[in-house]
């Protein structure tokens, strides 16, 4: 079951570990840190060249981003953390980036 997070500071240690083994097993878990496979801008995933081994990881890695940032999203119990999704959000990721969501959240 997708672990909720209230915003409360004192619960999200125990939040936080329970995402990561949960991010584990959905196989999302290596988009929560920063990661030299996604390409500058998610659109770029469009121009790719799947049967090329280094676009190839690029399309997987803004799959499983965009996999991250939909569980994050659904495991944000109020709106004004909500918001943070919309405070990663940019003109080259519309869809934010997973790592730095959860460093937002972090802070």
């Amino acid at each position: 079951k997708l672990p909720v997070f209230d915003g409360e500071t004192k619960t999200y240690q125990s939040w936080w570990i329970r995402f990561q083994a949960y991010s584990r097993v959905k196989g999302f878990n290596v988009e929560l840190r920063k990661s030299d496979d996604l390409p500058v801008k998610e659109d770029d995933v469009e121009s790719l060249d799947t049967s090329n081994a280094k676009d190839e990881k690029n399309i997987a890695a803004v799959k499983k981003n965009a996999l991250a940032m939909a569980h994050i999203t659904k495991a944000l119990g109020s709106e004004s953390l909500l918001n943070k999704v919309n405070a990663v959000s940019s003109g080259e990721w519309p869809g934010g980036l997973a790592y730095k969501m959860i460093d937002s959240l972090k802070e």
